[in-house]
């Protein structure tokens, strides 16, 4: 096909139309003949042999004698003798015909040899020029759609990189389009042998190329194949090849097929591959990716019975670093974690990020516990992270919790659910650490569930109700406020476990805080109205409820529940969540709701952190002190010095001073002496229950006079503990 393509392409560049008629008009006539092309200025064309000593006249021939008219002539004429030339005979004159085909002219001069031309041989000679002009117009309009195709296919070859080949089966021998060449690097020229091209591509795509040729020559299926290639300047390219038997035909069974460069496209469906399959901050494979790893580990190991280790690790305080540095510090921060565990891992382990600060570890080919401890080992040293960014730097822990196959399930399902459960055991420790699961956890876990659903349902049933710690002025005994906190209603539970629980549950910590809330703005405003006297409430807010948006407008739109002259709600904030607030997004939130009447308290002050700053910079409108202070005077006096300061600088802020957990005589007296105004704490009362509080304030048990305030049993009735949600 393409031999017999460029042939005729070549044949038509060499093919000279013009002189082989000139020859044929030469002996048709008895005369030299030359040929010019009137389209657009007269130009020699052809001439015949007769006509080569003539040359360098015709043209300026054909532009002065007169051109005869051969319609015009009769048959009986006399012969045509020409017009005179200054030439030595034998071309002593010159004829000029005018042959025509559509738009184009041609003028022949004919110098006769004879003294004349006979009319009949040149009426004849027009015509059969007339229709070779015919002719030859049609061979242009061919040459010229031949020369566009050959153009337009090189340009799809070029374009697509597709390369057409053939080949004789028998001789070995191809040909090759130019971009096939190309394709193979090769210059353009004589086209290798099969056996030589087969032999060019790299192993193991070399064995899949030979194989495939053996079964398109004797079955005849066809070639389709995809496969590495080096071209000899190195270039590494993927070439697609096709090749199918042609049986019989003028040149007898031909291979034909094309080469197609399909490296562009190869690595595009490689990075789209890579794009899906990893993440595209770490470079780690994801999730997806880690799974079908993990799987396939799991079949391999049902092969050869090694073990098989999955690692959960997650990165500790991760939200600190992104609110208090920034999210750019957070990526690398788990671009540094991704570069750790790597190299705490072997090469053929799988290391993935599997979510925002959660990393997944595969390790394969584990010949025995001892093995396992050896990896194990060499990742623990992977589990501290230094972070350096600008001018600060800090240290990040990372916790791990390990399951092994067989020991702890088959499955990817009982594996993930051991490890994750080894995990979250860890989460729970200040240092890095990483644990191997045990079949306690998994009893842990058990008991953790049974303790949530228990407080489901004791916030269902109305058994979670809010417990009030008087707030107590020191001078007088008199009760100004109540606190309010969530407590458990005896049901034979463990109350204890079980708020440790539930603060770690957010959907549950705030379902029950805003339960809490909502009723004790109900149940203290009905007792304020019922005394006659308005009492300020407060209420603690976990971290679940303060990171939620509409916590603190929900706050607000309480407080409108409240009578007029009412004081307004105060809700204490752990300073412990404050520091978590690195960008200033929940002390801008505290702002509005202070705008809105919502009164703050920070819980904790002067146990360190940052209490000074938040105490300046924050809308509170008063502070607690933990007892801790108290014990620190007993233990050495001259912290006395400390206490004081503290408490003069809340009171140069305007803040109201309030004691926690006052439980002796002896921490009253302190507290006169230091002349704090107000306390909190079981010397005064326990947390009481609604119908507890109510008989308290009224005077029912027995404190009469509360200016002078004394120690008091627990009511009956079932309250097991009274706890706050922070």
């Amino acid at each position: 096909m393409l031999k017999s393509f460029n042939a005729a392409l070549s044949s038509l560049a060499r093919d000279q139309p013009f002189d082989r008629f000139a020859d044929m008009a030469e002996l048709m006539l008895d005369a030299a003949v030359a040929i010019v092309d009137l389209n657009p200025e007269p130009v020699l064309v052809g001439r015949g042999r007769a006509a080569s000593a003539i040359t360098p006249w015709v043209v300026e021939l054909a532009l002065n004698a007169e051109t005869v008219d051969l319609a015009a002539l009769r048959d009986g004429e006399a012969a045509l003798a020409g017009a005179p030339l200054p030439f030595a005979p034998p071309f002593a004159r010159v004829v000029k015909i005018e042959l025509t085909s559509g738009a184009r002219r041609n003028l022949c001069l004919v110098f006769p040899l004879a003294p004349g031309l006979l009319v009949r041989r040149a009426k004849r000679f027009g015509a059969e020029g007339n229709r070779f002009l015919g002719e030859f117009a049609l061979i242009q309009r061919y040459r010229a759609e031949l020369r566009r195709h050959v153009k337009m296919f090189g340009h799809v070859e070029r374009t697509a990189k597709i390369g057409v080949w053939e080949a004789d089966p028998h001789s070995r021998e191809q040909d090759w389009s130019d971009e096939v060449f190309r394709i193979h690097g090769l210059p353009t020229g004589l086209a290798p042998l099969i056996d030589e091209t087969i032999a060019s591509y790299p192993e193991p795509g070399r064995q899949r190329l030979a194989q495939a040729f053996r079964d398109l020559e004797h079955s005849g299926t066809v070639c389709d194949l995809t496969l590495p290639y080096v071209t000899p300047d190195g270039i590494e390219r993927t070439v697609h090849i096709i090749g199918e038997m042609q049986r019989g035909g003028e040149q007898g069974d031909r291979l034909v097929g094309i080469f197609q460069d399909r490296t562009t496209q190869h690595k595009a469906n490689e990075r789209l591959w890579w794009m899906a399959n990893h993440d595209s901050l770490t470079g780690l494979p994801n999730r997806a990716l880690f799974a079908d790893r993990f799987r396939l580990a799991l079949q391999r190991r049902r092969r050869t019975n090694a073990l098989v280790c999955l690692v959960l690790v997650d990165v500790d305080d991760f939200k600190r670093v992104n609110d208090t540095l920034g999210h750019a510090a957070g990526d690398e921060l788990l671009k540094l974690v991704a570069k750790h565990l790597n190299e705490g891992t072997r090469a053929n382990d799988t290391v993935a990020r599997t979510g925002g600060d959660e990393f997944s570890i595969v390790l394969e080919d584990l010949r025995s516990h001892e093995d396992v401890e050896m990896v194990l080992e060499r990742l623990r040293s992977a589990l501290r992270v230094g972070l350096v960014w600008g001018e600060r730097s800090m240290h990040v822990t990372l916790s791990a919790g390990v399951a092994i196959a067989p020991d702890h399930g088959l499955t990817e399902h009982d594996l993930t659910t051991a490890a994750d459960l080894a995990l979250y055991r860890m989460k729970a420790t200040p240092e890095p650490a990483l644990e191997i699961y045990r079949p306690v956890l998994g009893q842990i876990a058990d008991e953790r569930n049974r303790a949530l659903a228990r407080a489901r349902d004791a916030l269902l049933e109305g058994r979670i109700v809010p417990a009030y710690r008087p707030k107590v002025e020191v001078a007088t005994g008199r009760v100004v406020g109540l606190a309010a906190g969530a407590s458990w209603a005896d049901g034979g539970v463990s109350p204890g476990a079980d708020w440790a629980v539930i603060v770690e549950d957010a959907d549950l910590a705030v379902k029950i805080g805003h339960h809490v809330t909502k009723r004790a703005v109900q149940e203290i405003g009905a007792l304020s109205r019922a005394l006659g006297e308005p009492f300020a409430l407060s209420v603690n807010a976990s971290v679940a409820e303060l990171m939620r948006s509409d916590f603190l407008e929900r706050v607000a739109s309480l407080s409108y529940e409240r009578l007029p002259g009412d004081p307004a709600i105060t809700v204490e904030i752990a300073e412990s969540i404050l520091l978590d607030d690195g960008l200033g997004r929940l002390a801008a939130r505290l702002r509005q709701a202070a705008d809105a009447g919502v009164r703050f308290a920070l819980g904790d002050f002067g146990q360190g952190y940052g209490s000074l700053v938040h105490a300046s910079t924050l809308p509170l409108s008063e502070v607690r002190l933990a007892k801790r202070l108290l014990a620190d005077i007993d233990a050495d006096p001259a912290n006395m010095t400390v206490v004081r300061a503290i408490i003069a600088f809340a009171r140069a802020l305007d803040l109201d001073l309030v004691f926690d957990g006052i439980a002796t005589e002896a921490d009253a007296r302190a507290l006169a002496e230091l002349g704090v105004s107000f306390a909190h704490g079981p010397y005064f009362a326990p947390a009481l229950p609604i119908d507890a509080l109510r008989a308290y304030l009224s005077g029912e048990n027995g404190i009469v006079d509360r200016r002078h305030p004394g120690p008091i049993e627990p009511p009956p009735g079932g309250l097991v503990c009274d706890a706050t949600l922070s």
